[in-house]
């Protein structure tokens, strides 16, 4: 079998990103050496939580900074991890306030709750942080809210939403849905006072694992710690967690999260210096939804009216260059895509998006290489 990923140029780390050698051997040493049942009562089992709570120490103070109040829950996908918090019930304690370019995952999570689900508008992809103040109130349980959009990639000030909850609704829990953030950029913890957020492996090189970061308010038996032992031990609704996965993803988070600044800085080169040159080859014909100043610099969604996303996906990575025409969940939907409608895209416009996502390891020289094979993709269409 031929191997697509030979001599290619990857641009859809929002997806999935490929794990780097470092992190394959890292996860093969704790396969190796930490494959014991953690829940069992012998002494592999105790070495092997003793390393989880070690790793997990550390994830969470790069990730929530020092005095932190977090805890983690561990899954084995972000879209699991969303749908296990999401059951609980003090989520689902009245209604929830959210955007409609939420990824599937949240929305899909939020279906079974049988609560009144309220939209907040989008401005140039933020939220309107006026409308959301007209939606809170104090039959408000939760706000639900990404820190960066999956799509086109805008990213959100959680601390200004938080300031909004404080004074419309300070009942209401705050959940993030950070999987395009986490790792990528500095998670407000802290100041935005957010009840949970939301980990995948897959998007940062991490072969499998998700994590629930949380805020246990009172360690009572209606809190979220208990809910997930009874979940797990009890009810069975939440497999063990793997200590082999777990430790590697609390390993390269806490990883990157130190280079984080470098990473940022570097990317958001490679970002500006893409968007430049897609500008100069075909002008006003690229729109983008959002501006780079607001957008998260491991991503670029552009529009190019008059083509297909879809169909120019097809057409580059026949070329060995592999991007995507938005969210993978929603890939093969034949409706334009609800984050793109939510922005203020039309119809007609909304199939024409192309998104490229980056990794640490993105290269300048991948980006060449794409500009010149999607020249080459457009005037072939």
């Amino acid at each position: 079998m031929a191997d697509p990923f030979h001599d290619a140029v990857y641009l859809d780390h929002a997806a999935a990103s490929p794990p780097a050698a470092q992190t394959l051997a890292q996860w093969q040493q704790y396969a190796l050496h930490c494959f014991a049942n953690q829940e069992a009562i012998h002494l592999a089992a105790y070495a092997v939580r003793r390393a989880l709570d070690e790793h997990e120490a550390r994830m969470l103070a790069a990730l929530c900074g020092p005095g932190h109040d977090a805890a983690v829950q561990w899954t084995d996908s972000g879209t699991s991890a969303l749908y296990h918090l999401l059951s609980y019930p003090g989520f689902a304690a009245g209604e929830v306030v959210t955007t409609a370019a939420e990824h599937a995952a949240l929305t899909a999570a939020l279906g079974p709750l049988d609560v009144p689900v309220k939209t907040v508008r989008l401005c140039r992809g933020r939220v309107d942080l006026d409308h959301l103040a007209s939606m809170l109130g104090p039959a408000t349980a939760t706000v639900a809210i990404h820190q960066v959009q999956s799509e086109f990639g805008a990213v959100q000030d959680l601390t200004a939403i938080r300031r909004v909850i404080d004074a419309r609704a300070p009942q209401a829990r705050f959940l993030a849905d950070t999987v395009q953030a986490a790792g990528k950029l500095e998670l407000p913890w802290q100041a935005a006072r957010l009840d949970a957020a939301i980990v995948s492996g897959y998007k940062i090189g991490v072969p499998g694992g998700g994590a629930i970061i949380y805020r246990d308010h009172d360690g009572s038996p209606t809190g979220l710690r208990h809910f997930w032992q009874r979940r797990r031990r009890e009810e069975h609704r939440i497999s063990r967690p793997n200590p082999p996965m777990c430790l590697t993803l609390a390993q390269t988070l806490t990883e990157l999260t130190a280079q984080l600044a470098a990473n940022r800085a570097r990317l958001s080169g490679l970002n500006d210096e893409l968007r430049r040159e897609l500008q100069r080859r075909w002008g006003e014909r690229i729109k983008w939804v959002v501006e780079a100043e607001a957008a998260s610099p491991y991503l670029v969604h552009f529009l190019l009216p008059g083509y297909q996303g879809a169909v120019l996906v097809r057409m580059l990575s026949e070329h060995g260059v592999y991007v995507a025409s938005g969210s993978a969940c929603n890939a093969e939907t034949k409706t334009p895509s609800a984050a793109l409608l939510a922005a203020g895209i039309k119809v007609k416009e909304a199939f024409s998006g192309l998104r490229l996502s980056f990794s640490p390891a993105t290269t300048r020289e991948e980006l060449a290489r794409f500009l010149t094979v999607f020249e080459t993709c457009l005037n072939n269409y």
